[in-house]
């Protein structure tokens, strides 16, 4: 788009940087990349070009800096005698609450229990595997993991055989009380 009938191409997608990408879990990875293209493929929203390819780069330069796995921490935020974080220790916890925080009860509950049962004992690979399902919208993930729809190929994996699993054994209950009583049990309040 342009103005006065002059037809410009459609500004150039910023890239992420090759270190920068190698910070990345390898699930986020593939989200910063689907993002870029799918925010580089939108229209300008009316904006001038120069306006739009600022917006889109911002928009992916936050998005990668949300994503990125940081691990410092403030000292003040460390046990005594401990000088810094494992990065796998930050995933984990991370991985944990991304699952109590989806912003739908049922969907916390599930994911929640889920997470606190068996990410502290995944695999690199099973958490990339789980952190790709989390990447999802809520409502998908609840449409995967209850059967309600088939997962695309890529989602279709051990892990969500595993989720899968889990929300058939009815963990969190098929009742407003249960899930009251589950919430209360593991402190996601």
């Amino acid at each position: 788009g342009g103005c006065g009938g002059v037809i410009h191409p459609p500004p150039r997608r910023p890239r992420v940087s090759m270190a920068l990408r190698r910070l990345l879990p390898p699930a986020t990875r593939s989200v910063v990349h689907h993002l870029a293209r799918s925010i580089s493929a939108s229209s300008s929203y009316g904006l001038d070009d120069a306006t739009a390819a600022a917006a889109v780069a911002r928009d992916r330069a936050i998005r990668v800096d949300h994503l990125a796995l940081n691990t410092e921490v403030p000292s003040s935020s460390l046990a005594p005698g401990v000088a810094s974080v494992d990065e796998d220790d930050v995933r984990r916890k991370r991985l944990v609450y991304r699952s109590k925080q989806r912003g739908w009860l049922e969907v916390d509950l599930l994911m929640g229990t889920f997470a606190a049962s068996h990410v502290p004992s995944m695999t690199s690979a099973e958490m990339d595997e789980y952190e790709e399902i989390l990447n999802q919208e809520t409502i998908e993930i609840f449409e995967y993991v209850t059967g309600k729809h088939t997962p695309p190929p890529s989602l279709d994996t051990g892990m969500m055989r595993r989720l899968q699993d889990w929300a058939a054994s009815s963990p969190v209950g098929t009742s407003p009380s249960s899930y009251a009583n589950l919430k209360d049990k593991a402190n996601m309040t």
